[in-house]
């Protein structure tokens, strides 16, 4: 698993932001994960955080599933965490995967 770590801030927020440009080499069956904060910031009633760690363990426990699979894994993942806990931000999410 490599995390991107170049580019800038958040995407859209600022008009004048510069981005770095990084290159990587992807091969069949890598998995391509971009995801909001609300993502992994999503909380349960104890408000624990669903966590960056957790979006790891289901990709890599789950490398056979298609990025539809995959999203939608994550998805009723992430509501069943939360539960019934109110939300404060959006669940955006987009899954990539090299055939």
């Amino acid at each position: 698993m490599k995390r991107l770590e170049t580019g800038g801030t958040v995407i859209g927020l600022f008009p004048e932001a510069c981005y770095q440009q990084e290159t990587i080499q992807m091969h069949a069956g890598d998995i391509l994960l971009i995801f909001s904060d609300g993502v992994s910031e999503a909380m349960n009633s104890n408000e624990e955080e669903f966590g960056e760690a957790r979006l790891a363990t289901l990709l890599s426990s789950n490398p056979q599933l298609s990025a539809g699979e995959l999203q939608d894994l994550i998805l009723s993942q992430i509501a069943e965490f939360v539960k019934e806990a109110p939300q404060h931000d959006d669940l955006t999410l987009v899954v990539a995967k090299v055939v």
